[in-house]
């Protein structure tokens, strides 16, 4: 009984203590503080830096096309990073042409937001509009797709 009651204490105390390596960690080493993201060099928006390219410009608004849901499987979600974005990943290698790696594209879900960034997207996706639907019917059709009817 005395060797359970000591084993659940140990554990519970290095549980404990990931845990606030963990939060430590995410408040310092993951905090990029807030960043500057230009967009076709005539719209500024403060944003908060660590996340995606693709999850940040939802933040704001701008919905950038992407089938697999930021999963770098689709490479639906490019867009032209112009200076910031670091170094092209090797997830992203597959879904993009030499052409398209010499003109700076990248796949948004997979280019992170560390520093100040700018990017050229096609104006018409300033226009795309967020929709509250009521999901009718939903069929899975792969592990990361599904088919809805609303």
């Amino acid at each position: 009984m005395d060797t359970i009651i000591m084993t659940i204490i140990v554990f519970s105390g290095i549980s404990a203590a990931l845990a606030a390596i963990l939060t430590f960690s995410d408040r310092t080493v993951g905090n990029y503080g807030n960043v500057t993201l230009t967009i076709n060099e005539d719209k500024n928006f403060t944003v908060k830096g660590g996340s995606s390219l693709l999850d940040t410009l939802r933040n704001e608004k701008i919905f950038i096309p992407s089938a697999c849901g930021g999963k770098g499987t689709c490479g639906y979600c490019k867009v032209a990073v112009l200076e910031g974005g670091g170094p092209v990943l090797a997830t992203e290698k597959p879904h993009l042409g030499k052409d398209e790696l010499e003109n700076s594209i990248r796949l948004s879900c997979q280019c992170k937001v560390k520093q100040n960034i700018r990017i050229r997207i096609p104006e018409e996706l300033f226009n795309v509009k967020e929709y509250a639907v009521i999901v009718d019917k939903m069929e899975q059709l792969t592990s990361t797709i599904k088919k809805l009817r609303f």
